[in-house]
Formats: C-alpha cells, sequence, structure tokens
C-alpha cells in the first residue's frame, strides 16, 4: 500500500495547489489557490475562506487535481503548473 505524502498548511497556501485536511474538530478544509471552503463536522454549515490565517496547521492532503498538479509542475517545471490551473478552469 503506498503511503500518501502530506504537506503543511505552508506548502498548500505557498504552491497553490488543491488541498484538504481534517481539523482536530472535524472540520473539514478545502484550500485551491486563493481561496478555501471550511465544512463543519456538525450540522455541514459551509464556510468560503480568502484567509490562509484561518486554516488549521495540520497535516494536509493533496486531491487528486492538487496531485495532477504538483506532477505537472515537478515533470515540466512551473509554466507546466500554470498551464494545468487553467485547463481544469476550461472542464
Amino acid at each position: 500500500m503506498k503511503r500518501e505524502r502530506t504537506f503543511s498548511r505552508s506548502d498548500v497556501v505557498s504552491e497553490g495547489f488543491e488541498a484538504t485536511c481534517v481539523a482536530e474538530d472535524g472540520a473539514h478544509y478545502f484550500w485551491h489557490r486563493n481561496f478555501g471552503v471550511r465544512i463543519e463536522k456538525r450540522g455541514g454549515k459551509a464556510t468560503l475562506l480568502t484567509d490562509p490565517a484561518a486554516l488549521p496547521e495540520a497535516r494536509w492532503s493533496a486531491t487528486r487535481l492538487g496531485a495532477k498538479e504538483l506532477e505537472a509542475a515537478r515533470s515540466k517545471g512551473p509554466d507546466a503548473f500554470i498551464a494545468s490551473v487553467a485547463s481544469s478552469r476550461r472542464r
């Protein structure tokens, strides 16, 4: 079984790839480039986030799209990351 790589909040915010985490209180967080969402465990209330300081210091995992963005950036350099973001918007 392949172990999933985790990232810090700082990695997620600075690199801008799509990522998710579960905070200590059970809330689910998603972040992509400059915005995100917090979904409360109880009640499922969703809150739009635009300030990365609101994100928890937790272990973050790349989503499927985030993993593709990271792979493109690693294999082809920074221009590939920009292109992958642009193509994901068109879908």
